[in-house]
Order: structure tokens, then C-alpha cells, then sequence
């Protein structure tokens, strides 16, 4: 019996570990050009980045053009940076871009 619930968590563990993938970067653009760029409502969500930000998207202060967001790969990525904070995301893993 111990063996049998023993393969079972072991079954259970496997498989949530499985479903877990590492943060990702995300795409961040203004819905906006003329609204605050600071502002968590007009930071739309693009997609994924396509790697790390790098170059022109790698320097700070600036304007956020990229978001790392560790999602579940089952759910819809977020609209904007302020649907992810809403739906309890870690939005504090950014970088910026001079304007």
C-alpha cells in the first residue's frame, strides 16, 4: 500500500513539474503614443519577445518595451501590464527603452 501512494505522488509530481515553464520576456508597446507611458493601462502587451531584450531594449529609466511574466502555458497571455498585475502576475521584472 505505502508503495502504491508512493507512485502515486511520485506520478502527480512529475506531472505538475511538467506543466511549469520559466518566465518569459513579452513584447510591451503604448496603447497610446500620447497617454503616460508610465502608466500600467496604456502598456499593451504585445507578445512574446523572442528571447532576451537586448540593445535599444536593455537600458533604464525609459519607457517599459519589454515584461518577463511566468505564466501558465494553458492560460491566455494578459492584454496589458495592468490585466497581469490584476490577475496576480509579478510585473516588477522589466526593461526599459529611452524615448
Amino acid at each position: 500500500m505505502i508503495a502504491v501512494v508512493a507512485m502515486m505522488m511520485l506520478t502527480v509530481s512529475w506531472t505538475a513539474s511538467e506543466n511549469t515553464v520559466a518566465p518569459q520576456w513579452y513584447a510591451v508597446s503604448l496603447f497610446d503614443e500620447t497617454e503616460d507611458p508610465n502608466s500600467p493601462t496604456n502598456q499593451k502587451i504585445d507578445g512574446p519577445y523572442g528571447g532576451t531584450p537586448s540593445g535599444s531594449c536593455n537600458t533604464s529609466p525609459g519607457i517599459m518595451c519589454a515584461i518577463q511574466l511566468d505564466l501558465d502555458p494553458n492560460d491566455p497571455v494578459p492584454s496589458s501590464v495592468h490585466e497581469a498585475d490584476q490577475q496576480g502576475l509579478d510585473i516588477s521584472v522589466t526593461r526599459q527603452r529611452q524615448n
